[in-house]
C-alpha cells in the first residue's frame, strides 16, 4: 500500500505545449513541451537554497530526439538541488525563453537583482535571461572554460590552479592581481624572446605560436604545437592522437599543419 504522503509532492504541477500537425494535415495537436515540477522542490529552493540557478541542457537519443533542459540550485550544504526540468524540441532561445518564463512565476522572481545563472552559454540561453530577468547576474561555468583551456593546448596544472584561482577571488583587487598573474605565465613563454634583436624576437614569437610538421616515416608525422603538446598525424588512417579527427571526421589542428606542409586539399581528407 503507497502512503499519500510520499507520492504527493512527486509531480504537482506538469506544462505541455502543443502545436498543429501542418505536416499530416490533422486536427491532431504535436507534442512540442513539456515540463514537469514539484512544488517540494520550489518551494526548498526558496526556503533552503541560495540565489543561483544552474542551467544546462543536454540532447535525447530516443527515437523522437529532442533536449532534456534542467534548472538546478544550490543547497546549504553546496549540493546540487534539483529544481526542475523540461523535455523541449529543441535548444533555442524559444524553449530556453519558455523555461524562464515559467521559472521566473515558479521561483517567485520578483527582484532580478537578487539572483545569478551559472551557464555554459547555451543556444540563445543568454539572451532570454537578458529580456526576461534583465537585471540578474550571469556566470560562465569554470569547469566549461577549462574544457577550452585545454583545446585550446594549455593543459599545464599551473594554468588550471590560476584559472580556479581567478573564479574564486571574492573582490576586483584580488581577481586582478590573479589574472595578472594568469597573464605572466604566457609571458614565461617569450622570455627568451625579449632581449633578442627586433628580427630575431619576432622569428622567435612565431615559431611559438606554429604548429611545426615533422616526418617521422611512411604516413605518419609529428606535430608540435607547443614543448607539452605534442601528437602523431596518419594521413592514411585518417587519425590523430589527440583524437578530434577521430571522433568527428574533420581533420584537426594538427592535421591541419600536416596536409598544409604537403600542400593537399583539406576537403580531400574531410570523411563523408
Amino acid at each position: 500500500m503507497v502512503n499519500r504522503r510520499e507520492v504527493a509532492n512527486v509531480v504537482t504541477s506538469i506544462v505541455t505545449s502543443l502545436i498543429d500537425d501542418n505536416f499530416n494535415k490533422s486536427e491532431e495537436k504535436m507534442f512540442e513541451t513539456n515540463v514537469p515540477g514539484s512544488d517540494a522542490c520550489k518551494d526548498g529552493y526558496r526556503v533552503g537554497c541560495r540565489r543561483i540557478v544552474g542551467l544546462d541542457g543536454c540532447f535525447l537519443k530516443g527515437y523522437y530526439g529532442g533536449y532534456l533542459l534542467a534548472a538546478i540550485g544550490i543547497d546549504a550544504n553546496n549540493g546540487i538541488y534539483p529544481i526542475a526540468y523540461a523535455a523541449v524540441e529543441s535548444e533555442n532561445q524559444a524553449s530556453w525563453f519558455w523555461i524562464l518564463e515559467l521559472l521566473a512565476l515558479d521561483l517567485e522572481i520578483v527582484s532580478s537583482y537578487q539572483i545569478s545563472f551559472m551557464s555554459d552559454k547555451q543556444k540563445g540561453l543568454l539572451e532570454a535571461i537578458y529580456i526576461l530577468i534583465p537585471n540578474a547576474e550571469t556566470r560562465r561555468c569554470v569547469r566549461h572554460l577549462h574544457v577550452n583551456f585545454k583545446k585550446a593546448s594549455f593543459r599545464t596544472k599551473e594554468l588550471k590552479d590560476l584559472l580556479w584561482k581567478v573564479a574564486r577571488a571574492s573582490t576586483p583587487r584580488d581577481f586582478e592581481d590573479v589574472m595578472d598573474e594568469l597573464k605572466k605565465t604566457n609571458q614565461h613563454m617569450i622570455l627568451e624572446a625579449k632581449g633578442k634583436s627586433i628580427l630575431t624576437m619576432m622569428e622567435t614569437v612565431r615559431t611559438k605560436i606554429m604548429c611545426v610538421s615533422s616526418h617521422v616515416g611512411g604516413n605518419r608525422y609529428q606535430v608540435e604545437c607547443s614543448p607539452s603538446s605534442q601528437h602523431m598525424v596518419d594521413l592514411v588512417e585518417n587519425s590523430c592522437s589527440c583524437r578530434n579527427w577521430d571522433l568527428t571526421g574533420i581533420p584537426c589542428m594538427h592535421a591541419l599543419a600536416v596536409i598544409h606542409l604537403k600542400d593537399e586539399f583539406l576537403e580531400t581528407y574531410v570523411q563523408t
